[in-house]
C-alpha cells in the first residue's frame, strides 16, 4: 500500500478511535445515570442492564441512588483503562499518519495499548461480580447474587494483549536499529 494511502487511513482510524472512546464513555454514563432511556417503548433498544446466569435481568429502576453511583464508578474503572489504551492506539495512528513508522514513540504507544487491553480484561473480571452483587442488593435474601466468571474470550484478549506488547518491544528494537542505520548514512 502506498505511504500516502496508509497515512490517510491512519488519520481516519485516529478519528474513529477518538469517536469510539467518546461513545463508549457516553453510553456507559447514560446507562447508569439515565436508566429510563433504556425503558421499553423508548425506541432505544440497546440493553446494557446486567443479566444474571439464571437469565434474570437487573431492574435498573429499582436501584437506589448509591447503587447507581457505585455501579457507574465500578463500570467506569475498566472502561477508563480501555479508554487509556485506545488513546494510545489513537496516538499510534497519528504517528503513522505522520510517517513515523519505525519510531520509539510509536512502539511505546503500541505497548501501552497492549497493557491497557490486559488491564481492561482483568478489571472487568474483578468489577463485574461486585456490580452484580450491588445490583441485586434490593432483592430478598437468597436471591442476591455474587457471580464470578471467566471465559475463553478473556484468555484470548489476554493473549492478544501480550502479543501486542511483544510486537511493540520488537518495533522498539527495530526503531533503535533504524535510528542507528540513519546515523551511518
Amino acid at each position: 500500500m502506498a505511504p500516502e494511502k496508509l497515512s490517510r487511513m491512519s488519520k481516519r482510524m485516529s478519528t474513529i478511535t477518538l469517536l469510539f472512546i467518546a461513545l463508549m464513555l457516553i453510553i456507559n454514563t447514560a446507562h447508569w445515570l439515565l436508566p429510563g432511556v433504556y425503558a421499553e417503548g423508548s425506541g432505544f433498544t440497546i440493553n446494557l442492564a446486567p443479566v444474571l446466569s439464571n437469565g434474570r435481568q437487573i431492574d435498573m429502576q429499582q436501584l437506589s441512588g448509591w447503587q447507581i453511583f457505585a455501579g457507574f464508578v465500578l463500570s467506569s474503572v475498566p472502561l477508563l483503562m480501555l479508554a487509556w489504551g485506545l488513546w494510545h492506539l489513537r496516538k499510534l495512528f497519528v504517528a503513522y499518519s505522520q510517517g513515523a513508522w519505525f519510531s520509539a514513540m510509536a512502539a511505546c504507544h503500541m505497548k501501552y495499548a497492549g497493557f491497557a487491553v490486559a488491564g481492561w480484561t482483568l478489571l472487568e473480571r474483578v468489577t463485574q461480580p461486585v456490580i452484580g452483587l450491588l445490583a441485586t442488593l434490593y432483592l430478598p435474601k437468597g436471591e442476591r447474587v455474587l457471580e464470578v466468571s471467566i471465559s475463553a474470550s478473556d484468555f484470548v484478549a489476554l493473549f492478544v494483549a501480550g502479543s501486542i506488547v511483544v510486537i511493540a518491544q520488537i518495533l522498539q528494537r527495530a526503531s533503535t536499529l533504524h535510528a542507528e542505520n540513519q546515523a551511518f548514512i
